[in-house]
């Protein structure tokens, strides 16, 4: 006779179990039931999903919302397991607007140094998308990790752990946390795509991201337009097969053609027709890092003491093949100044910005002047 395995003893428990809630629907029985082991917490996970389904009157009995409180807020010393998290998604959408109370932000900051399983981690990073996508804004900071957080245990989490800090950086217009994840990508993008084993949804969910981040003119984001648009389908190595499973299969299918879409928009309203470059000669010319087009050369160089986004920054009284965009006021370490983004004319790369106005006596010096950031520039032999 073959011995039944622990796993399929526990499994067979759990069933017993949510049979239990489902054909009872009785909260005093499930209550009388709870032993809080792994079969319990499975199948009150799979309950709540079912009456949740449903639209189940039990769903909004607050009864049950006080013994889920209880539950959450009596495992504040217990691992972050597969059955906790199932209980924890389930909360997202039968009681948005009481995740604090719930101890969310306990259950998910502990879980992001407990998880080692890569399926549970996986797991753990789709249940933060998932909160990011249905819970309102001004609440997230009460239930997410603290950024500083995620960011000190990043290499510990699941590669897609990326595609929600760009969204707080999107959501919250914070341009200090896209500097430091520009530092963390810090190579081309085609490589951080090779290095990390995204699922094909998740790829598409983060070039979205960061083609919205490049529309957002007060952000500064390593990677362009364009190199979303040519790495990936370099890393797909323009496989037509891959593209059309793209948009066949329900979990991409719209999402790559919205994209698709975006990108067409903004490549026919921003790339049509022919662009013209000037080049202003010199012995050592400076050019965009990305496409090599002539920026300007070492006649031009007033100072190399400014710092920008990526560190050391250059300032020019004369730079060519660029783009300006709308005026900002920045409080800058020399005080309160007016500027605007410079871009590259060619392929929209970011390089630096435009002195407009400066508020100080001192600083006026650098009006109608332009910073390049030394690691967005190349310098070689000009002619």
């Amino acid at each position: 006779m073959t011995e039944i395995s622990p796993r399929r003893l526990e499994f067979d428990r759990e069933n017993t179990f949510y049979e239990l809630f489902i054909s009872s629907n009785d909260l005093s029985i499930i209550q009388s039931n709870r032993t809080n082991t792994v079969p319990w917490l499975m199948a009150f996970g799979r309950y709540l999903k079912t009456i949740r389904l449903d639209s189940h009157p039990m769903s909004t009995n607050p009864l049950l919302y006080q013994f889920v409180e209880n539950i959450l807020n009596e495992n504040h010393h217990h691992s972050t397991t597969r059955e906790l998290l199932l209980i924890l998604k389930q909360c997202i959408y039968l009681y948005p607007d009481k995740l604090i109370n719930l101890s969310f932000q306990h259950h998910l900051t502990k879980a992001s140094l407990t998880l080692t399983d890569p399926y549970l981690k996986y797991k753990y990073v789709r249940l933060l998308r998932l909160i990011i996508i249905e819970i309102e804004v001004q609440y997230l900071h009460e239930i997410l990790p603290s950024t500083d957080h995620l960011l000190a245990n990043y290499h510990q989490l699941d590669v897609s752990i990326m595609i929600v800090l760009e969204n707080l950086v999107l959501m919250n217009t914070d341009c200090q946390l896209q500097s430091r994840l520009n530092q963390l990508y810090n190579q081309t993008l085609i490589d951080y795509f090779k290095m990390n084993d995204f699922d094909d949804d998740e790829l598409i969910d983060l070039c979205q991201i960061l083609f919205q981040i490049n529309r957002n003119q007060t952000l500064h984001c390593l990677f362009t337009i364009p190199n979303l648009f040519n790495d990936l389908l370099i890393y797909i190595d323009y496989d037509t097969d891959t593209m059309m499973n793209w948009l066949l299969t329900p979990e991409t299918g719209e999402k790559f053609l919205i994209f698709l879409l975006r990108l067409m928009k903004y490549f026919t309203s921003n790339h049509m027709g022919r662009i013209f470059l000037e080049h202003i000669g010199g012995q050592r010319v400076f050019s965009c890092a990305h496409c090599d087009t002539p920026l300007t050369n070492r006649n031009e160089l007033v100072s190399t003491r400014f710092t920008g986004a990526t560190g050391r920054a250059f300032l020019f009284s004369r730079v060519v093949n660029t783009k300006q965009n709308t005026v900002q006021e920045r409080m800058m370490l020399t005080g309160r100044h007016f500027v605007r983004d410079v871009t590259c004319k060619k392929c929209d790369a970011k390089l630096g910005w435009m002195y407009e106005f400066a508020t100080e006596e001192s600083q006026r010096y650098k009006e109608g002047r332009i910073i390049l950031e030394r690691a967005l520039i190349n310098e070689s032999d000009g002619f």
